[in-house]
């Protein structure tokens, strides 16, 4: 796997279905918040969508809060709520292929064979979507420290 491209994004505004994650259940509970953002009619094909991943408990990520949705300046709905993206520096992991499939490879690579893991920030990271489930074009954006 390639590594990274570090680049400067600009704050961004997510509405989206929230949630508490532990490390244990995080593939299932992820993969409810999306199938509550699809079903709230948030996430739509074709539209870039984003799972944001913030409030890390500690450094090992066995405890943080993920928000699946979309770049919007709408108020959210009922169960819904507001993130921000900071304009920060960012190591920007790319893939193409089914979305949980290299999701999964992205972040398994990040936690495993990047050695630029000393330089996060573990205040926010993404990861922005385009395509669908099948076909997606992916990048995970990782939070670097100031």
């Amino acid at each position: 796997m390639n590594e990274p491209k570090t680049l400067e994004a600009p704050t961004v505004r997510i509405v989206g279905c929230g949630g508490d994650i532990d490390k244990e259940n995080a593939p299932e509970q992820i993969g409810a918040l999306w199938q509550r953002a699809i079903a709230a009619r948030i996430v739509r094909p074709g539209a870039p969508s984003y799972a944001v991943y913030t409030n890390y408990e500690d450094r090992l990520a066995n405890r943080y809060r993920v928000v699946v949705g979309v770049e919007s300046d709408a108020e959210p709905g009922p169960d819904q709520e507001v993130v921000h993206l900071p304009a920060q520096a960012y190591a920007v992991f790319e893939a193409t292929g089914p979305a949980a499939e290299v999701a999964g490879q992205l972040w398994r690579h990040v936690w495993t064979a990047w050695g630029g893991g000393d330089r996060r920030a573990f205040d926010v990271d993404y990861e922005r979507y385009v395509g669908g489930p099948e076909h997606a074009e992916l990048s995970l954006f990782i939070g670097l420290d100031r």
